[in-house]
């Protein structure tokens, strides 16, 4: 989820689309409250239909805190847990939940470990049932491991030519060289055959504790039904787990250009710099700008120069990457394999027009009005809003952040979105990852042979 999974992508995807002019009504009308076991839930109550939806993470209980023997274990974890528990096996277990039309979902992102049940309110107390059961007597049987790690295995295969994944898969390894971000979180060709029942058990022992759990609730039910439902399933929990050090990251190799050869039509480009934490006080400026720069798609001016004006690709986008230990702004995109010179240097020149002049009035109105005043689509269903719900805790958010966020972008200036481009968008800075049969580019290119964290 990250950070949150709704990474993903991206909490803020989830904050932009409900921006539109709501007066003093509530976005969302969140109630807070503890549970007699003491468990904080943010809940959100909607009686318009029999649904409830019940999203939680355990925070730091991501692939993370994995080492390279054991890459993939969350993966696998997730894969597992609704596997078979207590007296039921996997036939028995998938039965139980389709014979009620429950629906239980778990993921595992770099940083934390999370999950999502949906259920008709009536069916409540039989989902909430099912899921202590997987949360806290998985059964790890031998048949539906194996199949997982078979099932992971074919998919690192598949992998192997896809230039998109190598290319992350590169840009992981150095971007964050020396960090545990460098690791696959998906697992090797090696690590996943050796993930064995104990590993598993010893995960959730040492993981899915009570200390690292974040609540949020949306649908049909009432908080003293949530606090008995709640305290039933999560109690049971180890109260705490291991807590391993782990240090923030900045970006490495900046400066640096890699090149995977592979024979494909097209080479697949990365530019990596450094990104910007959710409470540096030009976070929103910096919203503003990306949204300008390489955000906004079609009206973007990336892709106004890249592809309308010079025909070098069909799209290429600017994205910022946020986790627990690291931010990196990813400037992504595709071009013919004698075009990556001029596409980079297109991208540069970019860079240097916005963080040098003002962009017009009309660009920063454009960008504020559509971040601020799109749809609410991500609004519509309880696991969107539970899961957002989610994310505002795991950000340390206020519970009015949705309400006074419209607010903070509308008051973005002009100054403010060069003085940020300026800081951030620094060609300097870059570190480039080019995979394809790409000439080579004016910079020095350094030629990777082998991928890491893949055999």
């Amino acid at each position: 989820m990250t950070r949150f999974f709704l990474t993903c992508l991206c909490l803020f995807t989830l904050f932009i689309v409900t921006g539109c002019d709501r007066d003093d009504e509530k976005i969302l009308d969140i109630q807070t409250f503890t549970t007699p076991a003491g468990f904080d839930v943010w809940f959100v109550k909607d009686t318009s239909v029999p649904v409830l939806s019940t999203t939680f993470l355990f925070k730091g209980a991501g692939a993370v805190v994995l080492n390279e023997e054991t890459q993939g274990l969350t993966q696998i974890l997730s894969n597992m847990l609704d596997e078979g528990a207590g007296e039921l096996d996997s036939t028995a277990f998938q039965k139980a939940l389709l014979d009620d039309s429950i629906q239980m979902s778990f993921s595992a992102s770099r940083d934390n470990f999370s999950g999502n049940l949906k259920t008709l309110s009536e069916k409540k107390e039989r989902a909430f049932e099912l899921l202590a059961l997987a949360l806290t007597e998985p059964r790890f049987d031998a048949e539906p491991l194996q199949r997982m790690i078979n099932a992971n295995l074919s998919r690192v295969r598949g992998n192997l030519t896809d230039p998109n994944w190598i290319a992350a898969r590169i840009t992981n390894d150095k971007a964050f060289e020396g960090h545990p971000y460098r690791l696959n979180s998906g697992g090797t060709l090696s690590s996943l055959p050796e993930i064995t029942v104990e590993d598993l058990q010893d995960f959730t022992t040492d993981y899915l504790t009570q200390d690292r759990l974040i609540i949020g609730v949306a649908g049909d039910s009432t908080q003293k039904e949530l606090s008995a439902l709640i305290d039933k399933t999560f109690s049971k929990l180890p109260k705490a787990g291991v807590s391993p050090e782990i240090a923030n990251i900045k970006l490495q190799n900046q400066g640096q250009a890699f090149h995977y050869p592979l024979d494909v039509p097209q080479s697949v480009v990365t530019m990596v710099l450094p990104g910007i934490t959710r409470d540096n006080p030009d976070y929103y400026a910096f919203q503003v700008m990306n949204q300008i720069f390489g955000a906004g798609g079609f009206g973007a001016r990336l892709t106004k120069s890249i592809r309308e004006e010079q025909g070098l690709a069909y799209g290429i986008f600017s994205t910022l990457s946020r986790t627990e230990y690291a931010q990196i702004l990813f400037i992504t995109s595709s071009t013919k394999n004698e075009s990556v010179g001029q596409l980079v240097e297109s991208v540069k020149k970019e860079m240097g027009k916005i963080a040098t002049n003002l962009v017009s009035a009309d660009e920063m109105n454009d960008a504020k009005n559509y971040i601020v005043g799109s749809l609410p689509l991500s609004f519509t269903t309880t696991d969107a809003i539970s899961g957002t719900l989610v994310a505002l805790q795991e950000e340390n958010l206020p519970t009015d952040y949705l309400n006074t966020f419209p607010d903070s972008i509308q008051a973005i200036t002009l100054e403010d979105i060069r003085n940020i481009a300026a800081k951030m968008l620094v060609p300097e800075q870059i570190m480039t990852v080019i995979v394809g049969d790409a000439e080579t580019l004016d910079s020095p290119v350094q030629t990777v042979s082998e991928l890491e964290n893949v055999r």
